[in-house]
Parts: structure tokens; sequence; C-alpha cells
């Protein structure tokens, strides 16, 4: 009984003493962290795009995720991105910017995955689009805490 009742302190002693960033900065864990990109990536317009997901996916500190929608061409598309690892975020290269619609753009020090036609490409910066601005900035945010959760160096926000 003894025993347990030392792990539990301890444990709670550790976890007050490395406190990582989302709670020690912004108080988001890193399940509020992923649900809150999930929502926002879901709940965002990605106007001409008329982007949707068939998954966004999170294992620890790598995401997976399907999206379709309509080139502004007219043409559509299905993309997977796999082995996403926030843990090579490189905060300082990452940003939002704005063509037809609002977006984040993504950076990583390692590869990942993209599948176009089942055609994989080794390729390390994914843009988002998210729409409007404010939730854009917002993402990218979420984005970088969730890099900086998983071991990634700080970003300049």
């Amino acid at each position: 009984m003894k025993i347990k009742n030392m792990v539990s302190v301890l444990a709670t002693l550790s976890s007050l003493l490395t406190c990582g960033t989302a709670r020690c900065d912004s108080g988001l864990s890193y399940d509020d962290t992923v649900k809150l990109i999930k929502n926002s990536m879901v709940n965002s317009s990605s106007g001409i795009r008329q982007e949707s997901y068939e998954y966004i996916r999170f294992d620890k500190c790598r995401m997976d995720y399907e999206v379709l929608g309509t080139y502004p061409v007219g043409d559509l598309y299905d993309l997977k991105f796999s082995g996403i690892d926030f843990s090579s975020l490189n905060a300082s290269a990452s940003q939002v910017g704005h063509d037809y619609t609002d977006f984040v753009i993504l950076s990583f020090t390692s590869s990942l995955i993209r599948t176009d036609r089942s055609k994989d490409m080794k390729i390390r910066t994914v843009v988002i689009n998210a729409a409007p601005e404010d939730k854009t900035r917002r993402l990218l945010k979420a984005f970088l805490h969730l890099g900086e959760l998983c071991g990634a160096p700080k970003g300049p926000l």
C-alpha cells in the first residue's frame, strides 16, 4: 500500500516538475491540443477547394489524414498524408498564407508520405487550407504547440 502511495506521489511531483509547454504556457494538454486541431481542420472553410476530411488520426506525435477537394481549375483530388512527425516540426519555417483561401504551411525536418492516386511521394512540407484567417492563425498556433509538446524546438510565435 505504501509503495502505491509513493508511486502516486512521485508521479504527481514528476508531472508538476516536468510541466510540458502545453500545460504551462497555454494550459492545453496533448489531448486538448489534438481535439482543437481536429475540430479546426474539420470546421474550417476552404472556399473554392471545397475540402473535406475522410479521417484525421493521431498516434502520439504522429498524424495521418486524408483530404478530398477540388483544385481551383475544377479537378478533384484525394490526398493522403502519413507519418507526419510533430517532433520534427520546423516551427520557424511554418507559417500562414493566402492564395484562393487561407492556409497553414507546416515544415518538417523529417520526411512524410503524400499519396496521390496510389503514388507515394516523400515530402517535408504540408499545406492545410483553412479559413477564415483568425481560424488559420489559431490552427498554426495549435500545430506549433503540438510540436513543442512532442519535443520540437519552439517557434517564433
